[in-house]
C-alpha cells in the first residue's frame, strides 16, 4: 500500500473508531455498545478490513449520505435488499434503533461523519480500484 492510501486508511480508520466509541457512550445497549472492544480489535489487526466493508456496502450510498436526509439513516440497511447483514460492522452503522434517542444536533454529527468516512472510501476507491 502505498504512503497516500495508508494515509487515507489511517484516517479512515480514526474517525470511524472515534464515532464508534461516541454512538457506544450514548447507546452502551446498542449493537456498537455490545461489539465496540470487538470491533476496535477488528480495525487495529486488520486496517483496510473496515474501508473494504465501507467499498461494498456504504459508499453505493455516497449520494444518500451527503445529501444528510433523516428518512436515508433510518431505514438504510446498507445491503441494498434490506436483509441483515452478519458483518457486526455494518450491522453498526443501522441508525434505526439509536436515531430516535438522539437530539438534533448528535443527528447531525453522526451524519458529517458518515458523510467524512464515504468522502475518505471514495478516494480509497479511486486509488486502489481505478
Amino acid at each position: 500500500m502505498n504512503t497516500q492510501t495508508q494515509e487515507i486508511v489511517t484516517s479512515f480508520n480514526d474517525l470511524f473508531c472515534d464515532l464508534l466509541r461516541n454512538i457506544a457512550k450514548i447507546d452502551p445497549e446498542s449493537l456498537v455498545g455490545k461489539h465496540l472492544v470487538k470491533i476496535l480489535t477488528t480495525v487495529r489487526d486488520d486496517p483496510i478490513k473496515v474501508i473494504e466493508i465501507f467499498v461494498i456496502h456504504i459508499l453505493p450510498y455516497k449520494d444518500e449520505i451527503d445529501e444528510g436526509n433523516d428518512k436515508f439513516f433510518i431505514s438504510q440497511r446498507y445491503d441494498g435488499k434490506g436483509e441483515i447483514k452478519a458483518d457486526v460492522m455494518v450491522e453498526s452503522l443501522e441508525f434505526k434503533k439509536l436515531w430516535g434517542k438522539l437530539v438534533p444536533a448528535n443527528k447531525q454529527i453522526i451524519i458529517q461523519y458518515m458523510k467524512i468516512l464515504a468522502q475518505y472510501t471514495q478516494q480509497y476507491f479511486v486509488m486502489c480500484y481505478t
